[in-house]
């Protein structure tokens, strides 16, 4: 069968070996034997740097054909520029997607939006079922960040989101949360299509890497917080190294760049107990988590997302400490593996984080979470039981 993937975000995979969500189900659904044609962009948007200037198609190694279509680029994730970026990109996409052999399916994950709206349009006029894969709520998260008065500007691009998605056959969801969210957007009930697919995080191996700036911090006998992800406005680990800083029972190491990196460390990083280690390859990150001894989750804003770096934690077996509400806090609670925390409260946090310092109570938490892990979260079951779902919708 021939299926379009529509995702931008992701980082370009120019050898095969990416595990990114749309990766993972395109080769999955290439090992199955389908034809799978990727449409992206050239732009890393964590790295905010080109990775591919030349737009067009190219088969990546492990047999995807990459299609790619390239903006303007930007330097922040909350500026007029990347909205530029992705407008030019969704005009390009309509226009070369007329010129191509119709698919049997179409999955289009949002944000962005505008890819999702022109997927939509493209289904319900060739009849072909569309599945739109939610990762974020978009562009209601960009809404409620604009002014006031500058709000009204996107309110026409919400009214194309819920059309599109009125429009689809499926809407996934990478969280419960998220799924309820797309839901709302149409004012329909759950349908048999209408599904959660976990991001989750594949298996890895401890190769017991280990930088040598690093080893002599992850071996001492202080307990040990790990970070995992962008420094942003809105995952911001300010709260958790403001209490670093006044507790010197407590450490952390921070894994990661973004905007507000550079900020963070010139704040922080002279302070014995906060390592910076910048970023670092998957395999490197799973060696330096397995050394600590729980993972946070901050938030800047009352967030009810489910954060990709708690399935980086589970694979670690690492206990939770999360300052988002929603799914992700009914399930610490529930599974007892690990504690809630209320937002820019360092006191809260301290509370939390008393509950986590003996060592008994740690480990048979983290069995928990492994035993969590392997039956919900390994991306390896999560990712063939979407290629089935994708391959069940195209029988229909």
């Amino acid at each position: 069968m021939n299926i379009w993937i529509v995702k931008v975000g992701e980082p370009l995979d120019l050898e095969g070996k990416s595990y990114m969500r749309n990766y993972v189900l395109a080769r999955e659904l290439v090992k199955r034997g389908h034809k799978v044609t990727y449409f992206t962009s050239g732009f890393n948007h964590q790295l905010k740097k080109w990775i591919k200037r030349v737009e067009g198609a190219f088969m990546s190694k492990d047999g995807i054909n990459i299609e790619i279509i390239n903006g303007c680029g930007y330097k922040n994730n909350f500026s007029f520029r990347r909205y530029v970026d992705y407008k030019i990109i969704a005009w390009k996409f309509k226009r070369i997607i007329e010129k191509k052999t119709k698919p049997n399916i179409i999955i289009a994950s949002l944000p962005t939006n505008d890819l999702v709206v022109v997927s939509a349009d493209f289904a319900e006029k060739n009849k072909i079922p569309l599945i739109v894969d939610i990762r974020d709520p978009w562009p209601d998260i960009i809404i409620k960040r604009l002014p006031f008065f500058l709000r009204p500007l996107l309110w026409l691009d919400d009214f194309k989101i819920r059309k599109a998605l009125n429009k689809s056959k499926a809407i996934i969801g990478v969280s419960l949360d998220l799924l309820n969210w797309g839901l709302k957007k149409v004012a329909r009930n759950k349908k048999e299509n209408d599904k959660v697919f976990y991001l989750g995080s594949r298996k890895l191996i401890d190769t017991n890497w280990l930088d040598q700036r690093f080893g002599e911090f992850l071996n001492s006998d202080k307990l040990t917080l790990g970070y995992v992800g962008t420094f942003g406005q809105s995952a911001d680990p300010g709260t958790v190294l403001k209490l670093i800083k006044e507790n010197s029972e407590y450490q952390i190491v921070l894994i990661g760049s973004g905007g507000f990196k550079k900020e963070m460390e010139d704040k922080y990083s002279s302070l014995e107990d906060v390592l910076f280690t910048g970023w670092l390859e998957p395999n490197q990150i799973f060696s330096v988590l397995k050394r600590c001894d729980a993972g946070v989750c901050p938030t800047a804003t009352d967030n009810h997302l489910f954060p990709n770096k708690v399935f980086t934690y589970m694979a670690a077996g690492l206990p939770i400490l999360s300052a988002y509400k929603g799914e992700l806090k009914e399930i610490l609670e529930k599974e007892k593996i690990g504690f809630y925390y209320q937002k820019d409260n360092v006191e809260d946090l301290a509370r939390q984080i008393k509950k986590l310092e003996n060592a008994q109570d740690r480990q048979e938490m983290s069995e928990r979470v492994t035993n969590l892990f392997s039956k919900h979260f390994d991306s390896g079951n999560i990712y063939r039981a979407y290629a089935d779902h994708v391959e069940k919708m195209i029988k229909k």
